[in-house]
């Protein structure tokens, strides 16, 4: 299974972790995985290609991580929060238009106050 969790402080997202396989098919033919690997990368192109920014990723096969760094964090870069709300938006939209995903990936947004 593929868990995604995507953290937020005070509402605005500042890591994404995605993990696993999803089992959906053999590898190299497994679409679920294709789709959630382009979708999570998508996040650190995004950040990193477009934006020119530098957020803090980690990624091997079957793991990514992108987190923001204080700096990007204190700017408040509304485009930032563009490219993480595109990502949680897109995925909520695969698990709602194929309810047979849930048993192939999992989706937790975790919620920080401070």
């Amino acid at each position: 299974m593929i868990c995604a969790k995507i953290f937020k402080k005070n509402g605005q997202t500042y890591k994404i972790v995605v993990s696993g396989h999803s089992g959906y098919s053999e590898e190299g033919s497994d679409i679920v995985c294709a789709s959630i690997s382009t979708l999570s990368q998508m996040v650190c192109v995004g950040l990193e290609n477009v934006l020119k920014l530098k957020p803090i990723t980690k990624i091997s096969y079957g793991y990514l991580e992108c987190e923001l760094t204080e700096d990007i964090i204190k700017n408040n870069n509304k485009s930032v929060q563009v490219i993480f709300d595109t990502f949680e938006s897109t995925f909520m939209l695969l698990l709602d238009g194929n309810k047979t995903l849930k048993k192939y990936v999992k989706l937790e947004v975790k919620n920080e106050i401070y």
